[in-house]
């Protein structure tokens, strides 16, 4: 049996409030034994720069940015949220500055 080397491995990191604050993909393996903090790139390898993204919440708890390349000069917010008082989607803005506009009927079902 031929077992392939740990190529990358994923790393969470949590707020006071169990959300997910920065997700990283480590792509060193030298590093694996001694992670840092997910929102911290650790040293490139062989295959390039960790991935790490970074949420923001606000006060309500509801998601209103992503940042994805956090600690590269590429990095960049890949969506901004904004919400209905119902706590539903209402617009979603890509990297692009595409923006997508959800529409509720009186019940709160998406139109």
């Amino acid at each position: 049996m031929h077992c392939a080397a740990l190529q990358q491995v994923e790393q969470t990191s949590y707020d006071a409030a169990s959300r997910p604050v920065c997700r990283a993909v480590r792509m060193n393996p030298a590093v694996f034994g001694a992670l840092p903090d997910a929102c911290s790139l650790s040293s490139p390898g062989s295959s390039g720069f960790d991935r790490v993204t970074k949420s923001g919440y606000d006060a309500a708890g509801q998601l209103v940015s992503v940042r994805a390349a956090v600690g590269l000069s590429s990095e960049q917010v890949s969506a901004t949220l904004t919400w209905t008082a119902n706590g539903l989607v209402k617009t979603v803005k890509d990297a692009k500055g595409n923006l997508t506009t959800f529409e509720y009927d009186g019940f709160d079902r998406l139109i």
